[in-house]
């Protein structure tokens, strides 16, 4: 479970005065519970800028920083990047990921082993827009993991259950359709999206197989949800294993919050 507790502004989406087009640069901090990496906090920070001069028609674009660390001496960075440009005709999405995840694992039949897992990931995605609010895209991710054992004995365990070091990749398509009326801070409108990556074992994965997911913004009226103040929200979700080899999960998430405003999210995806 991650946690956040932010504080928004009205910038940042279609429609702008000029006395709002100067770059705008907003940070918080967030709260992190997750069985992997632990309990712990962090911080991000936003940055909204402009690209060309089609400001009432191109949403502008933005780049946030986040990192954390937990209580089990783990942490995590990530910088992404997303673009508006050609009057909003094109839009990518560009991030790079690291994590380094203090692990203490222990065997109910014997045996222990103490490692660390450093993972790096990078992703892009880059869609066009085909007719009216409809977009058709690809999106490519590439993965590495590696394993630090503390001592030459914990080597040996993980030798022993065949923990190896990997880079994989992927590439997929992306459909999309979005009639919000703000990018960054809608008040009406839906975001719909269908994505998956096809995986094959060529690029270093242990087969050849297909994920995909599919998510839905509910077009309620979000008025009430956009405020100068602090807001609120809570979700669930539950996890079904349907691949035990590739670690594939069947997911779906929903969450509701300020205003009677609500979401969910249903996937087909690998665990983390």
């Amino acid at each position: 479970m991650n946690g956040k507790l932010a504080m928004t502004d009205r910038t940042g989406g279609h429609k702008q005065s000029n006395s709002e087009t100067a770059s705008i640069q907003k940070a918080l901090w967030i709260v992190v519970s997750n069985p992997t990496i632990g309990t712990g906090a962090g911080a991000t920070g936003m940055f909204f800028y402009d690209i060309g001069s089609d400001r009432d028609v191109q949403p502008r674009s933005s780049v946030q920083l986040v990192g954390a660390y937990t209580h089990t001496d783990s942490c995590f960075v990530g910088l992404m990047n997303s673009l508006h440009v050609l009057q909003d005709q094109v839009r990518s999405k560009a991030g790079l990921f690291h994590a380094t995840i203090n692990n203490e694992y222990r065997d109910p039949l014997g045996g222990e082993a103490d490692f660390s897992t450093d993972v790096l990931a990078a992703f892009a995605q880059v869609t066009c827009r085909i007719k009216g609010d409809w977009f058709l895209g690809i999106q490519g991710i590439v993965f590495g993991v590696q394993y630090r054992p503390d001592t030459t004995q914990d080597g040996d365990y993980l030798d022993r259950v065949g923990a190896e070091e990997t880079t994989s990749g992927g590439i997929g398509p992306v459909v999309s359709y979005d009639s919000r009326d703000n990018i960054h801070y809608p008040r009406s409108g839906t975001l719909a999206a269908a994505k998956g990556f096809y995986k094959p074992s060529s690029w270093g994965n242990e087969a050849d197989y297909a994920v995909g997911g599919l998510a839905k913004l509910w077009d309620d009226d979000l008025a009430d949800l956009i405020t100068e103040d602090l807001y609120y929200s809570v979700g669930a979700g539950i996890r079904f294993m349907i691949n035990t080899d590739q670690k594939i999960n069947f997911r779906i998430d929903a969450a509701a919050g300020n205003g009677d405003n609500k979401g969910i999210c249903v996937g087909i995806r690998e665990a983390f």
